[in-house]
């Protein structure tokens, strides 16, 4: 393989700190592999004193097989692995962990779950609630700071109070059981090295030369012990890009990347300009988005492949034709023959393909989850609707002459929300055996309590309303008429009330021409089978499945048609990116998704959002900019 001249220069680099910037497509693996066999072949170093640190134990199993086949070595003497699994066997040689030590995903939702329902009053939101509680254990964890001195707005699932409380206890928990989580590794071996000069200077001479790969996304705390590691003599060999710096939540910053000549004076440094992966047009474009940053480095990056087709940027009236568009590409493609595997749908959250899955569900076409999307059927939400409706099927089915035993814990779940005050004794007291006698002894439990009997009676008549209505208006009426929004919104210690809207509104979505509540609870069943089966591993592996994931997700990978859905402002960039590191942070992730495209790259967006007026995503403006211009001249790396 021919090299071009900054190729050259970083794979030959021989001591002390370097940074390689490397655009998107510019070959950095192929670029670490060859470094590591001129260090082990042309420059005399022991294979066992090199370090290679990568993000996901995929990337690691790549690169140590795509040195084993250009080098011959396949001794296992070169240390690959992530910053977890390398700092958790550090910390197993010193200390009394073993694996079993480690609190899984499970185990650790497991405590949360615990310690949520001791609280006298239980929160809402339910498991996107507790996924967004472990992120922000997760996220606190890796800034490595006294999670008391940040601010109220740095807790976003319940107010600082309450979850500097649950923070305390889980880690109590986890103290007591003598368990820790991935965060604690890097925490812990961190605290071991600064503690125990002896053990950091035994694994700095076993250790003399260290890369990390997607030094982008390094945090604090992972940062903090590689330069323990590495000093004194520095022979850290970095290789990342500044503008696919997209972890904020995990702690990842670009400052520490941009902060790295600083930290190490003397480091050499080299660009990465050529692009090998990407069409000209899709480049330049892709440019022109992101420098709109300030806080990056500049560059100038150059296609290898030339053009082939612009950049599509199309804007629809609703997210209905939205759909009809990509599913009647989808099918020309299908027709063609081409691999519906060279395809990818990008989102910037989980939640937003939610009607296009649903549409490709009822066409035929299938498609593969590169993450577990989030189920709007499995909220709590979704549970309470249901019980509603399930109840007004009761009234509907005995009009016909048909009886059928009241669920009490439907009745139970919604008897409340919203607030009515009607008791569980009374509800235990009712004749189950049909709707009509169950209002009739829950009635005749208040007595003479006219108020009570009078909202029992309201509840009745609005239940006999909801049997006549199709599943999508009676969703309405539950939420307007009922009043169950109102009460959701003003119950919910959740920060995000929109989010709450988006449930709502996601949940009306996909009622849309469904006439019956039998044919919904179908439908839930077949989308929820859908989904599973489209992020099982045996899914990813079928090539005749169309891509969906987010940005965050397809980091690292490519495709030959690439289409962005949603670039509406609120989605992208997201509406809790208020300040101006988060919105640059939000313009990284669409750069991420439009470097992803090959040959083809289609930009999407609407004007309405369940049936809501929206904006044209600022990016969008950015990128069709007739008045603006790459400053080619005078860029310096």
């Amino acid at each position: 393989m021919d090299f071009n001249s900054a190729q050259l220069e970083a794979i030959r680099h021989k001591n002390g700190p370097m940074m390689v910037l490397a655009g998107p497509g510019s070959g950095k693996t192929t670029v670490l592999t060859e470094r590591l066999k001129y260090l082990t072949e042309k420059a005399g170093v022991s294979p066992e004193s090199i370090l290679v640190i990568t993000f996901t134990a995929a990337a690691a199993d790549e690169m140590e097989k795509r040195y084993i086949k250009k080098s011959g070595d396949n001794s296992g003497s070169i240390s690959f692995g992530t910053f977890h699994s390398i700092f958790f066997k550090i910390l197993m040689k010193h200390s009394s962990y073993t694996h079993s030590s480690i609190a899984d995903g499970s185990k650790k939702r497991e405590i949360i779950k615990e310690l949520i329902s001791r609280k006298e009053k239980a929160l809402s939101g339910g498991n996107e609630l507790l996924e967004a509680i472990l992120s922000e254990i997760s996220y606190i964890k890796n800034l490595g700071e006294d999670p008391n001195t940040l601010c109220e707005d740095s807790f976003s699932s319940m107010k600082k109070g309450e979850f500097l409380k649950l923070y305390s206890d889980y880690n109590r928990i986890l103290s007591e059981t003598g368990r820790l989580d991935f965060d604690d590794m890097l925490l812990k071996c961190r605290e071991m090295f600064r503690k125990r000069p002896d053990i950091l200077e035994y694994w700095r001479k076993k250790y003399r030369y260290i890369l990390v790969d997607e030094f982008q996304d390094i945090n604090g705390i992972q940062y903090d012990t590689v330069k323990l590691l590495a000093a004194p003599s520095n022979n850290l060999f970095i290789v990342g890009d500044d503008d696919q710096s997209i972890y904020s939540f995990r702690g990842a910053r670009p400052g520490i990347m941009l902060n790295f000549p600083k930290d190490y004076p003397g480091c050499e440094r080299v660009l990465l300009a050529s692009n090998y992966r990407s069409s000209s047009d899709i480049v330049e474009t892709s440019l022109k988005l992101i420098s709109h940053n300030k806080n990056r480095y500049k560059k100038q990056l150059v296609s290898h492949r030339g053009r082939l087709k612009p950049v599509n940027i199309a804007g629809f009236d609703s997210e209905d034709e939205e759909i009809r568009f990509i599913i009647k590409e989808l099918k020309s493609y299908i027709a063609s023959g081409r691999k519906l595997s060279d395809i990818c749908i990008l989102y910037r959250t989980n939640r937003t393909p939610e009607k296009l899955c649903s549409r490709l569900i009822k066409e035929g076409i299938g498609f593969s989850l590169k993450e577990k999307s989030l189920n709007i059927f499995e909220s709590c939400q979704a549970a309470d609707i249901f019980a509603y409706l399930g109840l007004a099927e009761n009234i509907s089915l005995l009009k016909r002459g048909i009886r059928k035993e009241v669920s009490v814990s439907d009745f139970l779940r919604i008897m409340n929300r919203p607030l009515r005050y009607i008791s569980r004794d009374a509800v235990m007291n009712a004749d189950r055996r049909d709707i009509n006698s169950f209002f009739k002894t829950l009635s005749g439990f208040y007595g003479k309590r006219t108020d009570m009997r009078q909202a029992i009676r309201k509840l009745y008549a609005e239940l006999s309303e909801l049997s006549v209505l199709r599943p999508e208006k009676a969703i309405e009426f539950i939420n307007k008429r009922i009043g169950y929004e109102d009460w959701l919104i003003s119950s919910s210690k959740e920060k995000d009330k929109s989010a709450l809207m988006d449930s709502l509104d996601s949940l009306s979505a996909h009622a849309e021409g469904i006439k019956s509540f039998r044919d919904l609870k179908a439908y839930r069943e077949e989308y929820g089978r859908a989904l599973k089966e489209a992020a099982s591993e045996k899914k990813e592996k079928d090539k005749n499945f169309v891509n969906f994931m987010t940005f965050h997700a397809s980091k690292g990978l490519e495709f030959d048609i690439v289409y962005i859905i949603n670039a509406i402002e609120g989605i992208a960039p997201y509406k809790k990116a208020e300040s101006p590191e988060a919105i640059e942070e939000e313009r990284r992730m669409f750069y991420v998704a439009m470097t992803r495209a090959r040959n083809v790259l289609h930009i999407f967006y609407t004007k309405n959002h369940y049936n809501k007026p929206c904006k044209k995503s600022r990016f969008v403006s950015e990128i069709t900019e007739e008045r603006f211009r790459l400053p080619w001249k005078n860029l310096r790396f």
